[in-house]
């Protein structure tokens, strides 16, 4: 149990793991990260997050507190991390966040790691996480984080920074409108692109209109989505022997983004081939002097890995998230608002087995 108070400029909560002496590495089929958390009094939604040897495990947002006090738990199946688990390791957890005369809350938090035993013998590739049906979710037998060192203070995440000119941030034009409702998170290899991610919209427990988050949350709001970008293909000059640079950059949108990365390596010689799909639409509606706002956007992402020569597919995954907003604020000429919100978030995705 930790109490998180004024974290801002403050290193991360770290905590010593060592896996439990009478489990073995080869009867585990299922490890959960469990975050219980209890507040009472006055905050915004914070971003946090946990690390396992440098790892990022579990990336939330917590949740508004009220004057009588929240309690929410957050559980995440992270067999995927197994490697790590079986090691010593050192946990950090960082919640940045301050506490005033005005913002009073203070996050009281319980982490726990459940082990359950296998029932039945595995196959490397099979697991029993619900990620399995992508083929993203077998264990790896060796997992290399692309994180920040500690000491820090703040989390391990990398800051990466854009830079909009002053004719975008005054631009009115309607393609403007779109470019900031549009993010894309590109990773190269040695000055060259290897992968992109088009991210989920994210709504927290504060967006838009905090009360359609009591008591349902957001999709994905207390557990972030990770994503995989299939680099199989570059294992041939990744394991060459020379040293690799790995980019990161984000198109449009927020003026800074979090990101952490890892490395996962199987067994196996294979040669192989990664397509990745990308469309996008976003239609923005303006009105009575920004009282009215409507948003209609849909993205697609589609990715896969063959085999080759002969075109096998080893990994699909097909991804669609729609977003409708429609809100409409009125003065009462007393101080009083009125307001109309709907909304509609969708993460869709199909994993065909292969």
């Amino acid at each position: 149990m930790h109490d998180f108070g004024y974290t801002y400029g403050k290193p991360p909560v770290l905590a010593h793991y060592t896996p439990p002496s009478h489990c073995s590495s080869h009867n585990v089929s299922k490890i959960v990260l469990e975050w219980k958390a209890t507040s009472r009094g006055v905050q915004y939604d914070r971003i946090f997050g946990v690390w396992l040897g440098g790892v990022e495990i579990l990336r939330s947002c917590t949740a508004e507190p009220s004057s009588i006090g929240d309690v929410w738990t957050v559980e995440k199946d992270i067999t995927r991390y197994y490697s790590l688990l079986m090691k010593n390791q050192t946990l950090s957890v960082f919640l940045g966040y301050l506490v005033d005369s005005t913002y009073t809350g203070v996050y009281h938090v319980n982490i726990t790691f459940h082990l359950y035993p296998a029932e039945e013998q595995l196959s490397y590739n099979e697991t029993n996480s619900d990620n399995s049906a992508s083929g993203y979710g077998s264990h790896a037998d060796l997992i290399l984080p692309i994180s920040r060192n500690l000491p820090l203070n703040e989390g391990l995440w990398f800051q990466i920074e854009i830079q909009l000119t002053s004719g975008r941030k005054n631009s009115k034009s309607p393609k403007m409108l779109i470019e900031l409702y549009w993010r894309e998170v590109v990773v190269s290899m040695d000055g060259e692109v290897v992968g992109a991610i088009l991210p989920f919209t994210m709504i927290f427990t504060g967006g838009i209109y905090p009360l359609l988050w009591r008591p349902i949350t957001g999709i994905g709001s207390f557990d972030l989505p990770s994503y995989d970008i299939e680099i199989t293909p570059f294992l041939g000059i990744i394991f060459d022997g020379k040293t690799h640079e790995f980019g990161f950059s984000v198109t449009n949108a927020l003026n800074v983004h979090i990101v952490d990365w890892m490395v996962k390596s199987s067994n196996g010689n294979m040669t192989t081939s990664s397509t990745q799909d990308f469309n996008g639409s976003n239609r923005m509606v303006i009105g009575n002097d920004g009282s009215l706002q409507i948003v209609n956007q849909m993205t697609d992402f589609n990715d896969c890995l063959c085999r080759a020569p002969i075109f096998f597919y080893l990994i699909k995954s097909f991804k669609r998230f729609p977003l409708y907003v429609f809100s409409d604020f009125s003065s009462q000429g007393n101080g009083d608002f009125v307001g109309i919100v709907n909304l509609t978030l969708g993460f869709n995705e199909e994993s065909p087995r292969v």
